[in-house]
């Protein structure tokens, strides 16, 4: 799973790296550099208009807003792909989450190590998401995310059974793309190369961010 994701990147760098018009957009988006996002956080997600835009969303999707609904932080691949009650938001509402870096946790015993994870050669880079948006009775809209994970790589294995699916930027534009079929989407949500990746061991932290 990813529970825990770094942004450590300026608005500004956002707008650039997914090419952005400013100008187009209906309200400015300001956040600050965050080094330990946690669910239920309101975050920056990039989603697709004709071109790419720029949201803001609440971690954590809920499917409806019953008695029983529960937020979804993850997404696992393989449900995404077989589970019909994913197939609507699989083909249609797909998002992209930029990060610049995550953490997982390695469990031996009762300890839990945290590992950081990034990308060598790319700062800023994207997360697979799928976003669902609902209407209370007041008619007040929520939109909220989740992170696709898939099979872990050779280095992230050494730490945990799953990671989140991230992307190069030809398969950004690929999953935004409107007209992208179920079988394109569903090669690209894979495990990113290891080689590409580093890893390193981080002091323990509490659940605030820092």
């Amino acid at each position: 799973m990813c529970g825990r994701y770094v942004l450590d990147a300026k608005p500004e760098k956002i707008y650039q790296k997914y090419h952005i018009d400013t100008s187009k957009q209906s309200e400015k988006i300001n956040f600050e550099p965050m080094f330990n996002i946690f669910p239920s956080s309101l975050l920056p997600v990039i989603t697709w208009k004709n071109e790419f835009n720029i949201e803001i969303m609440k971690w954590g999707m809920m499917l409806n807003l019953g008695k029983n609904s529960y937020q979804l932080i993850n997404t696992r691949r393989e449900s995404l792909i077989e589970k019909p009650i994913f197939l609507k938001i699989f083909l249609h509402q797909r998002c992209l989450i930029p990060a610049t870096g995550f953490y997982e946790w390695k469990t031996e015993g009762k300890n839990k190590t945290p590992y950081k994870l990034w990308l060598k050669n790319i700062e800023l880079f994207s997360f697979a998401g799928i976003y669902n948006i609902l209407v209370d009775t007041e008619n007040k809209l929520f939109k909220n995310f989740s992170i696709i994970t898939t099979m872990p790589n050779d280095l992230v294995e050494k730490v945990h059974n799953r990671m989140p699916v991230i992307f190069d930027e030809e398969q950004e534009k690929i999953w935004l793309e409107e007209n992208s079929t179920f079988e394109q989407l569903s090669k690209i949500i894979n495990p990113f190369p290891s080689r590409e990746m580093e890893m390193e061991q981080v002091v323990s932290f509490d659940n605030k961010n820092k």
